[in-house]
């Protein structure tokens, strides 16, 4: 019998299937752009920049303007300051 929507080898894989990323906000500094992205110490891929919804010092980031996504790293437009909070998932 077929299945009806997500197949369950496809599953895993879909934009249903919520990760909490690891935080990163310990490299801020005011320079760097590049971070790369893990969860739970293993490099994450996210499929598009918005598959990821991101924080930073409470403001919600735009993806593509405000950030983009490589592989597994994320590119801020301006470097996120030493000491500002991070939020994703």
């Amino acid at each position: 019998m077929a299945y009806l929507g997500i197949g369950p080898a496809s599953f895993t894989n879909n934009l249903t299937n919520v990760q909490i990323l690891d935080d990163i906000k310990s490299s801020f500094n005011g320079s760097t752009t590049v971070f790369n992205l893990t969860s739970s110490s293993v490099p994450f891929q996210a499929v598009s920049d918005r598959a990821l919804m991101v924080i930073l010092g409470g403001v919600i980031q735009a993806p593509g303007v405000d950030y983009t996504i490589n592989g597994s790293q994320i590119t801020f437009t301006t470097a996120p300051a030493s000491g500002l909070t991070f939020l994703r998932s």
